[in-house]
């Protein structure tokens, strides 16, 4: 997997290629104000962000490909489903193991990477681990139990988010937790949720276009952005 300066390197190359870009704007408006008027700047900014931030690119594992995009989109998807746990003995309980068992991609659409799966309470991550894992292809899960621990007072419910991507890059944690069943405790799994975000893997694969390349993907205007590195 890519270390956080693999990860570091890319997130560079992108602002340096956002700066570029914006560069090449103001310094076309400065010259040629006269030419272009602030709707079409708004417009090009526009769809520069509609291409990078709204979309998976074209094709959307573009990423994956030795050849340049159509479009190159910087997004994938972010699924999460929610758990709520509740204590139902009426007891304090510290550093208690929760585990459950979830199915993650029924149909096998490979949208769960081994790696990427996360619990969160409330913003911050907990201990967890895998157990028991099944396989669609290669490290893409299908079903797998998950323990995590957490602290509850007497009677008291929780919710945690468990969050997976396809997102290759992402490093897998460091936990390690027992395998082990709980109980006084009652879990109920609602259905997944899908949210949008930047994948690394696709930022990552930024190093591998040149300048002139993802240009190309932003759209024709009245006028023309020349990018070049130096």
């Amino acid at each position: 997997m890519p270390s956080m300066i693999d990860f570091t390197v890319a997130v560079g190359i992108f602002i340096v290629f956002i700066a570029i870009l914006i560069s090449y704007l103001l310094n076309y408006l400065t010259s040629y104000s006269g030419l272009l008027t602030t709707s079409e700047l708004r417009s090009a900014a526009y769809n520069a962000f509609i291409v990078l931030f709204g979309s998976k690119g074209i094709p959307e594992k573009w990423e994956e490909k030795n050849y340049t995009p159509v479009q190159v989109g910087l997004m994938t998807d972010l699924h999460r489903i929610p758990i709520i746990v509740t204590e139902t003995n009426g007891t304090d309980r510290g550093d208690v193991i929760i585990n459950v068992t979830l199915s993650f991609d029924a149909e096998c659409e490979n949208k769960a990477w081994n790696s990427t799966i996360r619990v969160y309470e409330g913003e911050s991550e907990i201990p967890s681990q895998l157990y028991n894992q099944s396989f669609c292809t290669a490290d893409y899960i299908n079903r797998s139990d998950l323990v995590f621990n957490s602290s509850f007072s007497a009677n008291q419910s929780k919710t945690f988010f468990v969050y997976f991507s396809n997102d290759k890059s992402i490093a897998p944690p460091n936990y390690s937790l027992p395998f082990t069943a709980q109980t006084n405790f009652t879990i109920q799994i609602y259905p997944e949720e899908v949210l949008p975000v930047i994948s690394i893997s696709k930022l990552l694969a930024l190093r591998n276009l040149s300048y002139e390349e993802v240009a190309r993907t932003l759209g024709r205007y009245r006028f023309n952005i020349e990018i070049s590195e130096r």
